[in-house]
């Protein structure tokens, strides 16, 4: 841990955290005598520790890209997950090819590793951009594909 000098506090942290993950962040500072803020910093602290130390865009072979809505207004955070494992490994504000191409500039030569990337329209039925991605699988929402089916077709 960066500030913490003594192993005794290390222990006493993880001991909280898991307290606060088993139960809530207030009953761990109750317990111990401590505030909910400190419970809070420890949480902090250890979890930038914990994803120092994990590369989640390591072995990445198949991912799903979805924007999701949160507040009111239009608000929307692209989401990448894994295929694989099911986890959330890259996240950020927007929902264009942008922000998509966001993702795989900071995948880096990794991409080449991914095999296929399932995704909905992201608001073009074009899909994301490939990149080096070898196959790019096109899941229309029930909204998306309506809206599809109704334009007519492009003709080159």
């Amino acid at each position: 841990m960066g500030g913490t000098a003594c192993a005794f506090v290390r222990y006493f942290e993880d001991l909280v955290v898991h307290d606060a993950i088993v139960g809530n962040k207030q009953a761990a500072a109750d317990r111990y005598g401590i505030s909910w803020r400190a419970v809070n910093n420890m949480f902090t602290r250890l979890a930038h520790e914990a994803l120092g130390r994990v590369d989640l865009l390591d072995g990445l072979v198949a991912v799903a890209i979805d924007e999701v809505k949160y507040k009111k207004g239009h608000r929307y955070p692209t989401v990448v997950c894994d295929h694989v494992t099911g986890r959330v490994v890259w996240a950020a504000k927007g929902r264009s090819k942008e922000t998509v191409g966001k993702f795989f500039d900071v995948l880096g030569d990794r991409a080449a590793n991914v095999a296929f990337v399932t995704a909905d329209s992201l608001d073009d039925p074009s899909g994301p951009p490939s990149y080096t991605v070898s196959r790019v699988i096109r899941c229309p929402t029930n909204r998306v594909s309506i809206k599809w089916r109704c334009r007519p077709p492009r003709t080159a």
